[in-house]
């Protein structure tokens, strides 16, 4: 099964949470970090348990919190394209290794473990920060 919920939708900001049986997705951080986080918390959510942040664009309305949510969601991977992390200077706060920078079509799936079709270079460092925790 997998629940989507609009934490906000607007020209001030949006957010939207994609949880499956096994993974948390955050779809921009547009909105404020006390925002998302008491929404990831209603939901039952710790933030530290999210596995991704995918930001769409670099309209402030989509990046104004990647810092703080870098800094709260603390293992999640952040998917974004090049031109969105250079043109987005909040993103100088995330951990290098935790942003995968996306192409045109790059097609990444987040579900299970076993399915999970992503980059040789990310699973592998998956696989490492599993061995840490």
């Amino acid at each position: 099964m997998i629940n989507i919920v609009s934490v906000g939708s607007s020209s001030s900001g949006n957010s939207y949470i994609i949880m499956t049986e096994s993974r948390t997705v955050l779809v921009d951080a547009g909105l404020p970090a006390k925002t998302i986080i008491g929404a990831l918390e209603h939901l039952g959510t710790d933030p530290a348990d999210v596995d991704a942040v995918l930001i769409t664009h670099e309209h402030v309305d989509h990046v104004k919190s990647v810092r703080a949510i870098s800094r709260k969601c603390c293992n999640a991977f952040f998917y974004a394209s090049r031109g969105t992390v250079e043109s987005t200077p909040n993103f100088c706060h995330v951990p290098q290794e935790r942003i995968v920078l996306l192409s045109a079509g790059e097609i990444v799936r987040i579900d299970n473990d076993d399915d999970m079709d992503i980059p040789p270079s990310l699973r592998d460092r998956l696989k490492n920060r599993k061995k840490k925790n």
